[in-house]
């Protein structure tokens, strides 16, 4: 008999010297390649959790967020890109 899985593995790809923010909640991550584990999940239920990535570029925060469904036993991929300022002539 096999133990059902009741989290959710979120694997995020963003520039290695963002900040990210789950939920509100600050990571200590600092790689390009992140994956975070839910807590306890119920099963066929969909849960949306808030991701906030930001980077310092020319001493102005350039922040990106997007929101990510989970569900118990299932991977999520995530990519966040933080577009390049653009530069004033």
């Amino acid at each position: 008999m096999q133990v059902p899985i009741n989290t959710a593995k979120v694997y995020v790809t963003l520039p290695a010297d963002a900040k990210l923010t789950i939920d509100g909640t600050p990571t200590v991550s600092t790689s390009e390649s992140r994956v975070f584990e839910s807590p306890s999940l119920t099963p066929g239920k969909t849960y949306f959790y808030v991701l906030k990535a930001t980077v310092v570029r020319d001493g102005k925060p350039e922040t990106v967020t997007k929101e990510v469904a989970v569900r118990a036993g299932e991977d999520t991929r995530v990519k966040i890109e933080i577009p390049e300022t653009a530069v004033a002539e």
